[in-house]
């Protein structure tokens, strides 16, 4: 497998209020975590600052690794789908790059992110 074709797929959780974020990311986990906490999105923010230390708070559980990027956002949606399905809140606005969302493109054009 080529190198640009290491993806996975992960789940961060926030564990007092079990809300979840699905991703994917070509970087070691460790570091997308990190990112999390200095950048969270939007929906993540409040908790990110509530809840502290973060690194007691909140994990990441790598779901698939080594995906192909088609392969990856395949199965981020498709987890989304099922926790909103499941009657979960997730972090999640849209599926998928928040960039190819209609809402975000709609903030970016109202400058709002």
């Amino acid at each position: 497998m080529l190198m640009q074709d290491c993806y996975n797929v992960y789940v961060l959780t926030c564990l007092p209020t079990t809300r979840q974020y699905f991703g994917i990311t070509s970087q070691p986990p460790q570091k997308r975590i990190q990112q999390h906490r200095y950048n969270p999105c939007k929906a993540m923010l409040l908790d990110v600052h509530t809840y502290t230390p973060y690194d007691r708070h909140f994990t990441m559980e790598v779901l698939h690794c080594d995906c192909t990027h088609a392969a990856a956002v395949t199965l981020e949606k498709s987890y989304i789908a099922a926790a909103r399905t499941a009657g979960q809140n997730p972090y999640n606005t849209c599926t998928g790059h928040p960039a190819h969302c209609r809402r975000f493109a709609y903030m970016k054009d109202k400058h709002i992110v």
